[in-house]
Formats: C-alpha cells, sequence, structure tokens
C-alpha cells in the first residue's frame, strides 16, 4: 500500500493531465510538471508541483519524499507553462 494519501493519488493524475493539455492556462501559472528517475528504482516519476520562478531558475517545495531522488544534481524534465525544459535539481533541505 502506498503512502501517499489518497486525494493526492486522485488529484496528481487529473493535475498531470490537465497541465499536459492545450487548456493548462490558468494552472500554469503556479502549478508545472516536475519528471525524474528515482534514485533505487530508475523508475520514471511525474508529479505536479507549486513553482516560482526568479530570472532562469525555478523553484519548487514539498513536504513529500519524492524530492530525495533531487540529490547530486539529478537530471529533471519540467512542463512549465505548456513547455519541456530540461535541467538539473538541486535539493535544498532546511
Amino acid at each position: 500500500m502506498s503512502s501517499t494519501p489518497l486525494a493526492y493519488r486522485i488529484m496528481n493524475p487529473v493535475m498531470t493531465a490537465l497541465l499536459r493539455s492545450p487548456g493548462h492556462g490558468m494552472l500554469s501559472r503556479n502549478i508545472m510538471v516536475i519528471t525524474f528517475k528515482g534514485r533505487v528504482s530508475g523508475r520514471t516519476y511525474s508529479t505536479p508541483v507549486s513553482y516560482f520562478q526568479i530570472d532562469s531558475k525555478v523553484y519548487c517545495f514539498t513536504h513529500a519524499k519524492w524530492w530525495r531522488n533531487m540529490a547530486e544534481g539529478a537530471q529533471v524534465e519540467l512542463l512549465l507553462r505548456g513547455q519541456k525544459l530540461i535541467g538539473q535539481a538541486v535539493a535544498i533541505a532546511d
């Protein structure tokens, strides 16, 4: 059984589908999809997250455990305002 709350298991696929659709408009202002590989499993995961951008840097916050996959500068794909971007993640634990 997954430790992810039921609401997220239902809403995340819905939000991801909406953000990948041509009608992403209002959602894309502050929500993006981040895609990354699991550091242990090697599986590809995509999850919608809130973000903000300063110049060319994109920041997101989470209380979920997936951020641990960002260690050591993991490669990520962002779906940001309808555009796919490839980048290197840096996890900042505080």
